[in-house]
């Protein structure tokens, strides 16, 4: 294995534990693909960076990043080995972008306060994702 396929395996390692850490398992399958499409958006835009491990690990973006106690466990292995492989296969599937181009989400369930809006969401347009729950997720674009 060369150097770049290297820090490829693990830049996709990485994307697989966020994506691992903002899903439970049991979620439907269009809310993984929606947080991976707006995971993709952002690599695209590259306001987070030209590399697409730096989009997940920009600070105060993915749960894996903002709650420490996820990153350890995640990256220790401790994070639901086979949830970390199915996201990490999910990531390598090719699909229509089911986000209109979102590139920001939110969960109401899990903010703090519950339910609350994060500050930056008013400014933004909503995107309806069919098969996603609005308890659960949120999906906007600029």
């Amino acid at each position: 294995m060369t150097f770049e396929e290297l820090q490829e395996a693990c830049s996709d390692y990485l994307i697989a534990v966020t994506i691992a850490t903002e899903l439970p398992p049991d979620a439907p399958i269009e809310e993984f693909r929606a947080v991976i499409d707006v995971i993709r958006n952002r690599i695209m835009s590259k306001r987070w960076g030209v590399k697409p491990v730096y989009t997940v690990l920009a600070r105060n973006q993915f749960s894996a990043v903002c709650r420490e106690e996820y990153w350890r466990r995640a990256i220790a292995g401790d994070w639901i080995p086979k949830h970390v492989e199915r996201c990490l296969e999910l990531w390598h599937e090719e699909w229509e972008d089911t986000t209109d181009g979102a590139t920001h989400y939110y969960s109401p369930i899990s903010m703090i306060p519950q339910w609350s809006e994060p500050n930056w969401a008013p400014s933004m347009t909503e995107v309806e994702v069919p098969g996603t729950r609005k308890t659960h997720f949120r999906f906007y674009k600029a």
